[in-house]
């Protein structure tokens, strides 16, 4: 039937048929590929992408380009039209926003800047006339605060390197952004946010605004917690997008002097000296001085001698009731009310107040650290979760690590700007950030001067532990001999819910777990009552015991007394019904010490 199959022909037959399927099935080879990769690898959607990359462009525009404007009397229309042409960015108006606070394309303009970035004269210009931008992929458009509100974006934020995992503290990093970033603007009753933990991080939705400062503010709390141990940086880091340039022009008013002798010359024209005295840009907020009366015009008389610019803009400011910041490279004279509206997010580094001066990623000070926990009040949990531990395993001389840096933070409110603060109405926060060993402090410029100087204050009167002092306070903690009552815990009737077999076979199960070969008849012991057990040990150990006390049950009499307590607490909560009954004292359940001698004494209060 097959004359020529021969072996060689066979042979080329099969080799033909494995070439075809081969050639016919391309994706046989991709799919074993595929098997072989043990990750996915992603292929942009390119419109998504797209968008993003033109809306970052314009932003990355905005930041760096230039820009100056001297109008009078020109219509908003054709001053967008003079910024586009600056910018290289397409602007727009939103009619519609504009008309609903009384504005349109034909307003009046007045603004006179010199060069500065282009994104500080947009925002110096809206502001005059209650205008903001928001950015779209397609260009900038100028519209109402409440119309900007509306035009929020999603986006995703990593918190790796600011929280490490796998068991994220996201609470914390929201609670922050929450409280220094914009605050009302994350109600949802009236803001338009939303916010939730994906992952390594969180996905939120806000106005440009917000992320804009979300993005400033990460980047300094990476920025704090990289901080080197060795020649730690206290100087604030600026998280606000112009903050590096605000901070520039502010050292040079401290470092520019000059003789200032003004005899009723007009602001404007102080504020041109002193803009030729440094080459800094100066701007006044005309429509801010017209709402309490005031004007560019006013008549100035000032007299000072080889002053600095920055001592002289703060005499202006309390002489004549004006206020002063800076925003980008420009200096901004306005109203008082103005200024502490202008906040600035910085965040203090203060590692060396959190850890008194210890480095925490030593090894050998991360020992000490962990060691201080079960002495200080922080340690101390509460067996029962009713309190804390009792007061003689507290060793008061050894510091709490970390200490505790919000007492800190509760003195800047108290003692800087005490009125500006969120507790009592004002614009101002503060948070501690334990992550990256900051204070994160929402307020504006002149308070931050203050807070800056009342850490510098503190740090001048500290003094840093010592690692070795620390560990013999330790040593001398351990060895310290306590004796201790562990009263039964009783169940919701008041009756012990042990009896005095079980009691006897609880100590010699400590005995057996906790300090096994120390214990004797003569130093080390533990006696048994009908109720009670009597341990006289190290405090190290008598803190084990505690430890394993607290698992043995939780005292409900405390929360439900029995039914023959008539105490007030039974009382308050109606549970006192039987009123003819025989008072008797509820039991304490705080464990307490005896005193450090080998004859067991009785103490007031009781324990467990």
């Amino acid at each position: 039937m097959f004359p020529d199959l021969t072996p060689v022909n066979l042979l080329r037959f099969t080799l033909r048929i494995l070439l075809f399927f081969l050639l016919a099935a391309p994706g046989f080879g991709q799919q074993v590929s595929s098997e072989e990769t043990p990750t996915i690898r992603t292929i942009a959607d390119p419109s998504a992408l797209s968008e993003v990359q033109r809306i970052a462009k314009i932003e990355t525009q905005l930041r760096t380009s230039r820009a100056k404007l001297d109008v009078q009397d020109l219509p908003l229309q054709e001053v967008t039209q003079l910024l586009s042409a600056q910018f290289g960015i397409p602007i727009r108006l939103h009619d519609r926003g504009l008309e609903d606070i009384g504005l349109s394309k034909d307003t009046p303009v007045y603004f006179t800047l010199t060069e500065v970035s282009a994104d500080t004269l947009l925002r110096l210009l809206l502001k005059e006339y209650d205008l903001t931008y928001v950015i779209e992929a397609e260009g900038i458009v100028i519209t109402t605060p409440n119309e900007a509100e509306e035009k929020v974006l999603a986006r995703f934020y990593n918190f790796e390197e600011i929280i490490p995992g796998p068991n994220r503290d996201y609470d914390s990093i929201i609670y922050l952004l929450t409280s220094v970033i914009e605050p009302e603007a994350w109600y949802e009753e009236t803001g338009p946010s939303s916010i939730m933990p994906y992952q390594n991080g969180i996905i939120l939705r806000q106005t440009l605004e917000v992320h804009q400062k979300i993005v400033g503010l990460l980047a300094v709390l990476r920025e704090a917690k990289r901080l080197p141990a060795n020649e730690y940086p206290t100087k604030a880091l600026i998280a606000t997008p112009s903050g590096q340039a605000s901070a520039a022009i502010r050292d040079k008013l401290l470092h520019t002097k000059m003789n200032l002798e003004v005899d009723q010359l007009p602001l404007v024209e102080v504020s041109q000296l002193f803009e030729k005295q440094t080459s800094i840009p100066f701007y006044i907020e005309r429509r801010a001085l017209e709402d309490v009366g005031a004007s560019l015009e006013d008549s100035i008389n000032l007299s000072l001698q080889d002053t600095s610019i920055h001592h002289a803009l703060n005499v202006l400011a309390e002489q004549f009731e004006l206020a002063w910041f800076t925003t980008g490279e420009v200096v901004v004279i306005t109203t008082p009310e103005e200024a502490e509206s202008e906040l600035e997010v910085r965040v203090y580094p203060v590692r060396d107040l959190t850890w008194n001066g210890l480095n925490p990623e030593n090894s050998d000070v991360r020992k000490l650290i962990d060691a201080t926990a079960k002495y200080n009040s922080q340690g101390f949990g509460g067996g029962f979760g009713y309190g804390g531990w009792p007061s003689s395993l507290r060793v008061w001389d050894i510091p709490e690590l970390p200490s505790r840096i919000e007492d800190v933070g509760q003195a800047i409110a108290i003692h800087v700007e005490s009125n500006s603060w969120e507790e009592l109405g004002g614009p101002g926060s503060i948070t501690y950030f334990q992550a990256a060993d900051c204070l994160v402090v929402s307020q504006s410029q002149q308070a931050h001067q203050q807070i800056a100087a009342l850490l510098q204050s503190i740090r001048n009167h500290q003094k840093p532990l010592d690692p070795k002092e620390l560990a013999e306070r330790i040593r001398l903690a351990d060895e310290t001999i306590l004796m201790m009552f562990y009263t039964v815990p009783r169940d919701r009737q008041g009756n012990p819910k042990f009896t005095s077999e079980e009691l006897n076979a609880i100590s010699l199960r400590i005995q057996k777990l906790i300090g096994q070969g120390t214990w004797n008849d003569d130093s080390y012991f533990i006696d048994v009552t009908q109720t009670k057990m009597i341990v006289r040990h190290r405090r190290d150990i008598q803190r084990q015991i505690q430890q394993f006390w607290s698992q043995l049950g939780t005292d409900e009499s405390k929360r439900f007394p029995w039914q023959n307590d008539s105490g007030n607490l039974g009382n308050r909560i109606g549970n006192n019904d039987n009123n003819n009954s025989t008072p008797q004292p509820a039991p304490s359940h705080d464990p307490t010490p005896a005193p450090a001698s080998s004859t067991p004494v009785p103490q007031s209060g009781g324990v467990f």
